[in-house]
């Protein structure tokens, strides 16, 4: 399942987040019985990933500014349990982390600090981050510790 990016609110009744968290729920439920269902939330969906993990009860994106931008990635360690980059190449490793290769259009992000205050790092794995041009560090890339759940 594929949450894209786009522009939209989370807070519209009948809307994406309300969507989000509904599919999120079901994915929970598949994969809690050992049923294979996994999502990629991409931009705003890795960010609906969060307000669903939240029960669609709190945005805990924060304002930031990258316009038109391609930077390389910080990866934290957390990146060598990852099924997403766990295998990777060492020269593509290499390239994502020195690099201009990853796009960034952001007017919201998430960063750990909000992950932390609402109890989502107990369950997510934060893969890589970047820097704002305000000097706000955001999260890039990131993965449930237990399920087939990923954000980018």
């Amino acid at each position: 399942l594929l949450f894209p990016g786009g522009g939209t609110y989370f807070n519209e009744t009948g809307g994406y987040g309300e969507a989000a968290t509904y599919l999120y729920k079901i994915a929970l439920e598949y994969n809690n019985k050992g049923i294979y269902y996994p999502i990629w939330g991409t931009c705003l969906g890795m960010q609906a990933l969060m307000y669903a993990a939240l029960n669609g009860t709190k945005d805990i994106r924060v304002s930031c500014v990258l316009r038109d931008t391609a930077l390389p990635l910080n990866l934290s360690s957390e990146h060598r349990q990852s099924r997403l980059l766990s295998d990777a190449p060492s020269d593509v490793l290499t390239i994502l982390r020195t690099e201009n290769v990853t796009y960034n259009q952001h007017i919201y992000c998430l960063t750990a600090e909000a992950l932390s205050e609402n109890n989502l790092l107990d369950d997510w794995h934060i893969l890589a981050t970047n820097t704002d041009v305000n000097g706000i560090e955001f999260i890039s890339a990131m993965k449930h510790k237990k399920f087939p759940l990923h954000g980018t």
